[in-house]
């Protein structure tokens, strides 16, 4: 009779210490995250997409000066491991516009994240839908922020 108690106990005690190490590695709900160099804006688009390797997509699109938003954001997110590449991109029409890339890999336990700022561009995206549109507009920046999962994957 001890034996069947002490294997009760045991079993008793793996499934706690399984269930408490789902618990931790369960996704909690973030809110938008908070860089500074956004001054507290609220993202225009929040999709939590879970495909692809993406978990969730931020899109900010505001009236600002793209070099002053990428001072901030070389200030911050340089400090925090990002890594930083700009390039030049085109539209259709032909006109040309900045992009401004960031990248951070190692965030354990969550995956890397990805952001993107354009310059003279308007984002307009549906949360309901997959679809999103870019619009030509000077004097206009969009940050993308795109993080990307982990091995905590199906989770």
């Amino acid at each position: 009779m001890k034996k069947f108690i002490s294997k009760i106990f045991l079993i008793c005690v793996i499934v706690i210490v399984v269930l408490l190490i789902l618990f931790v590695l369960l996704p909690r709900d973030e809110a938008a995250p908070s860089y500074h160099f956004l001054d507290g804006r609220s993202p225009t688009v929040c999709k939590d997409v879970k495909t692809q390797g993406v978990d969730r997509f931020y899109a900010y699109s505001f009236k600002a000066d793209f070099n002053d938003v990428c001072l901030k954001a070389d200030a911050e997110l340089i400090g925090a491991g990002f890594v930083v590449r700009t390039n030049i991109g085109k539209t259709l029409s032909g006109n040309e516009y900045s992009i401004r890339n960031y990248m951070q890999k190692n965030r354990y336990p969550h995956g890397p994240v990805w952001i993107v700022i354009q310059n003279n561009r308007e984002y307009i995206g549906n949360p309901t839908s997959k679809r999103s549109a870019f619009v030509e507009k000077d004097g206009w920046v969009v940050v993308m922020i795109t993080y990307w999962r982990n091995w905590r994957w199906p989770f």
